[in-house]
């Protein structure tokens, strides 16, 4: 019994020298310093620099276009906006329609007049704008939801619409609906001016689009404020 243990405290003694050398030098005091009492880099007042020059350009004003469309689609929707998040709703005053985006999803795209967008040559070349996807849920209750998949730039462009007969579908196995570009044109328009009729028109699209890139710009500013608070 006596051997066994002996040799269980030689072997422990030979772990203890394998992992911390005898050459290897006892690390310095200083390196037991927290990591939030150490400075790194510049990063503190890179940050703050970019943060002011962010807010002299004005961009938590809301641009006076946006203003202004803002007004028009705020007679039929209400913007549901929460800082710090990204996605964004406008819900009808009878709550059956409810418009659906998220800000990261702007791609870049030639600039619009949002204002006129009935006007022709509204495109500025060499300008750029943005283009967003968004959701439009059209709920009837018993009668399910249908949802349009589109595109927001200066019109409502239609990339699919589904059915969903009880709300709640996988939408990975279910036929909610065929290719909206295979359907008759006829019938494309027709979807295009249901889906006005509810509200959704050339007006909030114009609105999605911009609301986006202002949005967008707010939670870019909320973003430096806090990195550069958190790394000073």
């Amino acid at each position: 019994m006596a051997f066994f243990l002996a040799r269980r405290a030689t072997t422990t003694a030979a772990r203890i020298s394998l992992a911390r050398p005898s050459n290897v030098a006892a690390l310095p005091r200083s390196s037991a310093l927290s990591f939030a009492s150490r400075q790194f880099s510049d990063l503190p007042n890179i940050l703050a620099k970019e943060l002011k020059f962010d807010l002299d350009s004005g961009s938590s004003t809301m641009p006076e276009d946006l203003a202004e469309v803002a007004d028009i689609v705020g007679e039929r929707f209400k913007t549901e906006s929460t800082s710090g998040l990204a996605t964004v709703r406008l819900v009808s005053n009878d709550k059956q329609v409810v418009v659906t985006f998220d800000v990261r999803d702007a791609q870049d795209g030639e600039m619009f007049d949002m204002r006129e967008p009935e006007a022709e040559g509204r495109q500025e070349e060499g300008d750029e704008g943005s283009s967003l996807p968004f959701k439009v849920e059209i709920n009837k209750g018993a009668k399910g939801i249908l949802r349009f998949h589109c595109t927001a730039t200066e019109i409502v462009a239609i990339d699919a619409v589904d059915y969903l007969a009880n709300g709640d579908v996988d939408d990975s196995v279910a036929y909610t609906g065929p290719q909206f570009e295979e359907l008759d044109p006829e019938l494309q328009e027709a979807f295009h001016e249901y889906l006005a009729d509810a509200g959704v028109d050339d007006s909030v699209a114009s609105y999605v689009a911009m609301y986006a890139d202002f949005k967008e710009q707010q939670e870019y500013t909320n973003w430096l404020s806090k990195v550069h608070a958190f790394t000073k």
